[in-house]
């Protein structure tokens, strides 16, 4: 009379058994959904570093394209426009790089790395400039170095980005790079003919409050850079500055012919930015 039935004791099992499942998937989740999170943070932490830093290409002449924007022809007459620069100002240098994309990071950053590497200009001057573009981004920027800034302050170079849009959002880079290069020749040449012809025709500012937004963008971070650099030299007592001091040399470099490398030149962050 009290005895409990198979079925009852079956279901029983059968509910003790599902109970020891749950627990098991549960404890099997709890360990595993932290793990996958992490690994899931470190795959797109490396993804976001791979896109946020693209390589700076070696400088194998005063133009590298490795978007493959320019003929050769366009590389000629750019390079042409150059060597006028670098006889007028011996020891001066200049460099053009276009690159397909700069990913997540500021046009400021991308082109004050390629100036730590290039090291364009005379060391002993500072006389160099180096304009970058990144052609899919449709971002410019023309970097000064130390020994131009007098001649070429920001807003100047500001002016020479603007000069260069109409040029570039109809696809004629050549163009747009070669008058950029001839306004600095003008300007470090102070060569009053030509500095008068170019102020002339500068046109009003198409759309200032775009203008003022990127400016105050890299005023804002060249504040931070400079904070960080500062913060690096108190710990590893390297630098005393944000200054980068290249150990390159001409090596034949000049416009006689011979390998192109950099000069050792200094570069600060003086310089503008802009897009089309």
């Amino acid at each position: 009379m009290g005895r409990c039935s198979p079925t009852g004791a079956s279901d029983a099992a059968k509910e003790q058994r599902r109970a020891i499942f749950r627990f098991i998937v549960i404890a099997c989740l709890f360990f595993a959904i932290p793990f996958c999170v992490q690994q899931c943070s470190r795959t797109s932490a490396t993804a976001k570093k791979s896109v946020a830093f693209a390589e700076v290409p070696a400088l194998t002449g005063r133009v590298v394209d490795t978007s493959h924007t320019l003929d050769a022809q366009g590389v000629e007459k750019i390079e042409q426009e150059i060597l006028q620069l670098e006889t007028a100002l011996p020891g001066c240098q200049m460099a053009v790089l276009l690159v397909p994309t700069i990913g997540r990071e500021t046009i400021e950053a991308f082109s004050m790395r390629v100036a730590e590497k290039w090291k364009i200009g005379d060391r002993e001057k500072d006389r160099g400039a180096i304009l970058t573009l990144a052609v899919k981004d449709h971002l410019i920027r023309l970097e000064i170095g130390y020994g131009w800034e007098g001649d070429i302050p920001d807003a100047r170079a500001g002016d020479i980005i603007r000069s260069m849009r109409p040029y570039l959002q109809a696809g004629n880079y050549t163009d747009a790079i070669c008058l950029a290069v001839q306004q600095v020749r003008a300007y470090v040449t102070k060569d009053a003919d030509l500095i008068q012809y170019y102020d002339a025709k500068r046109k009003p500012q198409e759309d200032p409050e775009k203008d003022t937004a990127e400016e105050w963008v890299v005023i804002v971070f060249f504040i931070l850079w400079f904070i960080a650099m500062y913060h690096r030299d108190g710990k590893g007592g390297g630098r005393s500055g944000p200054r980068f001091y290249g150990m390159g040399s001409f090596g034949g470099g000049s416009h006689f012919g011979g390998h192109f490398g950099g000069g050792g030149g200094h570069f600060g962050g003086g310089g503008a930015s802009g897009r089309w």
